[in-house]
């Protein structure tokens, strides 16, 4: 029986936090096959294809969970029942857009079917279908936004994904490890896309003691000064991962001209190629299309709404020639911001994790 009205912002249990029943009926679901053998439903679904049905049947399961109603011996069949459904698009629907949630609904009906396929998923396709009819589309820059949290998780499944494929496929894992990386970096200094295309080793990124640091000149800017900014202590590992081991599977036998973002056959990302990329990535995974700029206005949401005091910081992590207001006109250097934005998305991302984890 399902308990009480749901209420909070959603999250998502990673696999291996998923039921064992679920579990083992998505590895047979993703198999290979053999010689002799068939290869599971799941087989040949690209690896972001693989991230986005992981995080959104993996939101699903948190749901029931919340509600008390996670049956672990139950089938994925099982549990996508008209009611149970009904009640998870209607409360899902309420911190989302219609479209999401018809995203989220299919994407359920996709994994009934691989891994179940003698299942009737019909129903459940309409359902999606007729949600993403009523969907309006709409322009505002809230709908082309996602926390935080949600952007960080989705980048840390991606990047792992990508170090699970590097043995068997070098340059694939790492242009999935090097998504998530992009989508992490933006989201902890969100720069311009000519800027954030414009990083390169030893000449607007350098490696300090225990951080990265970006350094921009006057004329790369848009308001015509220089620029400096931190990345948080805890991506430098992830950065040394990119640049020391997966950098050079793209690299192959071009000349290293130190550029960070690098495409399949070694060739430096354009700004608008990495905007393009990500749109297209955070579209298939999280169900919105956020461009490099979308970054910036998230920043600013960011620290409105989790640190309204601090708002004035916004100034210097967004590069930008003038304040927000005249009232916070010295309020910090560069320096300074970056550690309190820094800080107050840590804090995001741990209050996140230990709401997951109750």
């Amino acid at each position: 029986m399902m308990s009480g009205n749901f209420s909070g912002s959603f999250s998502s249990l990673k696999v291996h936090d998923w039921p064992e029943r679920d579990r083992t009926l998505w590895q047979n679901a993703r198999t290979k096959g053999g010689f002799l053998d068939d290869a599971g439903l799941a087989a040949d679904w690209r690896p972001a294809t693989l991230v986005t049905a992981e995080y959104h049947y993996g939101t699903f399961l948190w749901w029931l969970r919340e509600r008390g109603s996670l049956d672990t011996n139950a089938t994925p069949e099982a549990r996508a029942t008209v009611d149970i459904l009904r009640r998870f698009a209607e409360e899902y629907s309420r911190g989302h857009a219609v479209s999401s949630v018809a995203a989220v609904v299919r994407i359920i009906a996709d994994m009934v079917r691989v891994t179940a396929p003698t299942a009737d998923v019909q129903w459940i396709y309409e359902t999606s279908r007729r949600l993403k009819r009523k969907a309006i589309p709409v322009k505002p820059l809230s709908h082309r936004m996602c926390p935080t949290t949600d952007l960080v998780r989705i980048a840390e499944a991606l990047m792992e994904r990508g170090v699970a494929l590097l043995e068997d496929d070098p340059a694939r894992g790492a242009l999935l490890f090097r998504d998530g990386l992009m989508i992490l970096t933006e989201t902890c200094l969100p720069l311009r896309r000519k800027n954030c295309a414009g990083l390169r080793l030893g000449h607007t990124l350098f490696r300090d003691e225990d951080c990265f640091r970006v350094a921009l000149p006057a004329d790369a800017m848009k308001n015509g000064q220089p620029f400096e900014g931190w990345y948080p202590v805890w991506l430098t590992s992830k950065l040394d991962l990119y640049i020391e081991t997966l950098r050079p599977n793209l690299l192959g036998c071009v000349t290293d001209e130190g550029w960070l973002w690098l495409g399949r056959r070694g060739e430096p990302l354009q700004g608008a190629t990495i905007s393009s990329r990500l749109r297209e990535v955070l579209r298939q995974t999280l169900g919105v299309p956020l461009s490099l700029h979308a970054f910036r206005h998230s920043a600013t949401t960011d620290i409105a709404i989790h640190a309204p005091a601090e708002i004035g910081i916004a100034r210097s992590v967004l590069g930008h020639a003038s304040p927000l207001s005249a009232r916070f006109y010295d309020l910090s250097s560069n320096m300074e911001a970056s550690a309190r934005h820094q800080k107050m998305m840590s804090d995001m991302i741990r209050e996140n994790a230990g709401q997951t984890e109750q």
